[in-house]
């Protein structure tokens, strides 16, 4: 009996290695098959792509750093206390020196051809830029910077890199919604010139908007928010019209604007 037990435990044990050999030499003959060889390719890419991300991470974080300090040395417009406009645009402008150095040691280290496999990285950093350079530029000119003038003045010139028009649109848009707070600001500060250029300039940005046609994605959402922001501004000229604080010329465009 015990010895048909041994004959009966042999027979496995050559069976369980003959189901290895048979596995080893699968295993082998999928090591050299083209499929293996497709992917063994793609882990390679994959490889080289996380390098290339965390190389563009490390740079993207001084440049995110410097456009938060940019961003938050411009909101001194809503309280500028003993600041003039002109004192916040002028330290926006020395600030803005630092964002386009650490921005074109970015554009330096972008793979040719490779932009739109990792601008999501650096879009909102982008439509921060243009909210900060398009928000000096209006209240220097009381105009809208263009897409083109933007990428002059960040010395974006690099066929490797752009500035979308995604990221322009999205950046305008966020432009008017500082500006929506600037209005009311600017009462408390006694300043009631302001929020009618202001209410002329917004009314013109949303008589362009309504000239894209957006299909139900960010931009979108982000296009609604204008709808508001409108709806803020026209009341608080309202308001002055009624407390007898608009010009009389000032009191025309309004009415014709509407």
């Amino acid at each position: 009996m015990a010895g048909l037990m041994d004959i009966s435990a042999g027979s496995e044990e050559v069976k369980t290695e003959k189901k290895k050999e048979e596995l080893f030499a699968l295993e082998k003959e999928l090591e050299s098959s083209e499929v293996h060889d497709i992917f063994t390719t793609l882990r390679s890419q994959l490889t080289v792509d996380q390098e290339v991300k965390e190389s563009l991470q490390r740079l993207l974080e001084p440049l995110e750093e410097s456009v938060r300090e940019l961003y938050t040395s411009l909101q001194a417009i809503h309280n500028p206390g003993k600041q003039s406009i002109h004192s916040i645009c002028e330290k926006g402008d020395v600030m803005l020196l630092t964002s386009r150095e650490k921005l074109g040691a970015l554009i330096c280290a972008v793979p040719i051809g490779r932009y739109y496999k990792f601008n999501f990285m650096w879009s909102f950093c982008m439509q921060r830029l243009v909210t900060c350079i398009s928000l000096i530029h209006f209240l220097r000119n009381g105009t809208l910077i263009t897409q083109v003038q933007v990428s002059n003045n960040l010395l974006i010139e690099s066929d490797k890199f752009n500035l979308t028009l995604e990221d322009y649109l999205v950046g305008v848009l966020i432009l008017a919604s500082e500006l929506s707070r600037l209005t009311v600001n600017s009462v408390i500060q006694g300043d009631y010139q302001r929020p009618y250029d202001i209410f002329k300039f917004v009314s013109e940005l949303n008589a362009g908007f309504k000239l894209l046609h957006f299909k139900n994605d960010h931009l979108r959402k982000k296009y609604d928010s204008l709808k508001y922001d409108i709806r803020r501004i026209e009341e608080v000229v309202y308001d002055l019209t009624l407390r007898g604080l608009i010009p009389e010329t000032e009191e025309t465009k309004i009415e014709e604007t509407q």
